[in-house]
């Protein structure tokens, strides 16, 4: 859930992510997890853009949404400009029938090799088959029964892509704004399957409240780029840290500059 409400209603509108542990990945990684040293983390959101482009607004913002004070929203605007309100408006007002059926985008920019040759790129995750037709769903809970029924009754797959910065003109700062993809185009790279399964187990729901992500668990050659992704960092690892100890394990380590 993108909203402040981690137990919110799913049949109200928000933005929808996707955490990708990629395992078999040697190397030294910007952020240390003890729980998959081996891994690489890609995270993803229902959305192709951003609403703020700084810590100060990103902050500011949320500040205000968590407050209880109406009158506090009303600043919402001039924090984030006009594109950025309209973004932040379109983001928390989706409306999905099954997760699985959801194209889900980087946002952000990340390192795509090293020295000359390297380029900036955005990544994305966008279902091999055309989404199922379904209602809206019935219940506040209702996105995990639909994703329960699809993989009880066979695998999901998602085409990963990747989209390459093709000049300076797709800016790597500016997350608010969606690279134009018809200049330059998603590739696809990989596929993710996800087996059929029955995930709403006590031991499966238990790994899985003991998994951290962090987009800086990555090796240099896929550096996360820009402000957004340098505050991700610290943000990630404040949620990493407070997940460990409510697990009673040992916090991860940062490791490295930003």
């Amino acid at each position: 859930n993108g909203s402040p409400n981690a137990a919110g209603d799913d049949r109200h509108g928000d933005t929808r992510g996707m955490a990708t542990k990629l395992y078999g990945v040697e190397g030294e990684k910007f952020f240390e997890d003890p729980a998959s040293p081996d891994a690489h983390d890609f995270i993803q959101i229902s959305s192709p853009y951003f609403f703020v482009n700084d810590s100060r607004g990103y902050t500011d913002f949320f500040e205000r949404v968590n407050s209880e004070k109406t009158s506090k929203l009303f600043k919402i605007p001039f924090i984030l400009g006009w594109r950025g309100t309209v973004n932040a408006a379109k983001m928390l007002s989706q409306k999905i029938s099954n997760p699985i059926d959801v194209t889900y985008y980087s946002v952000t920019p990340y390192q795509f090799g090293i020295g000359d040759e390297r380029k900036a790129v955005k990544y994305s995750a966008i279902p091999c088959e055309p989404p199922a037709k379904g209602s809206s769903g019935e219940g506040p809970n209702f996105l995990r029964y639909a994703m329960q029924d699809r993989l009880r009754e066979g695998e999901a797959c998602f085409n990963f892509r990747i989209q390459a910065r093709p000049d300076d003109s797709f800016l790597v700062e500016d997350v608010v704004t969606e690279w134009d993809q018809d200049a330059a185009p998603f590739v696809n790279v990989a596929k993710i399957r996800i087996a059929p399964q029955i995930f709403d187990t006590p031991e499966q729901n238990a790994a899985c409240e003991a998994m951290t992500f962090n987009p800086w668990h990555a090796v240099a050659e896929h550096k996360p780029l820009g402000t957004i992704n340098r505050m991700r960092r610290v943000v990630y690892e404040a949620i990493s840290e407070l997940r460990y100890q409510m697990n009673g394990t040992q916090p991860a380590a940062i490791r490295g500059e930003p």
